[in-house]
């Protein structure tokens, strides 16, 4: 494993060899291009990684009804992700409501929005992800007496 500083000296060079032969403007171009992007891997002393959020997976929560009947339950999200889109299937539990249902949704930044349909019942969520963590909000249709609630969930 590489040291950050020996990293930046072989990048350092390799820049050298690449810009040689251009002129001066051209060869400063290329190093500002270049020079960012170590700064910003050797800060951390790790590998870059990439941080776009991801919904794919199987996610266990809570949810607490708080209008018009207060109540609790938990769920289980069994999720697949193609790029913002996210869909599957979500089992609940102590639900008048709902027991089983398929999902759709989107995740753009932290910001998360799905809804579940079983029947004619259906619930809309939005809420935001943090890492492997997950919470919001939740209206219910009439089918469910326009229930409202909170959720949250981790991924397994």
């Amino acid at each position: 494993m590489l040291t950050g500083f020996a990293l930046f000296a072989l990048l350092l060079a390799a820049l050298s060899q690449v810009t040689s032969g251009r002129s001066e403007a051209a060869s400063g171009l290329q190093r500002r291009a270049v020079v960012p992007m170590i700064a910003a891997d050797s800060a951390t002393g790790s590998e870059p990684t990439a941080t776009p959020g991801t919904m794919q997976g199987r996610w266990t929560g809570t949810f607490e009804n708080t209008t018009p009947l207060a109540g609790n339950g938990t769920f289980t999200l069994d999720l697949q992700q193609s790029g913002q889109q996210f869909w599957g299937t979500m089992s609940v539990t102590n639900s008048p409501c709902l027991s089983s249902a398929t999902i759709s949704g989107t995740l753009v930044g932290n910001s998360i929005d799905f809804g579940v349909v079983s029947g004619n019942v259906t619930v809309n969520y939005t809420g935001t992800v943090s890492g492997s963590s997950a919470a919001g909000s939740y209206v219910a249709s009439e089918a469910c007496m326009f229930a409202t609630g909170t959720w949250s969930a981790e991924k397994d």
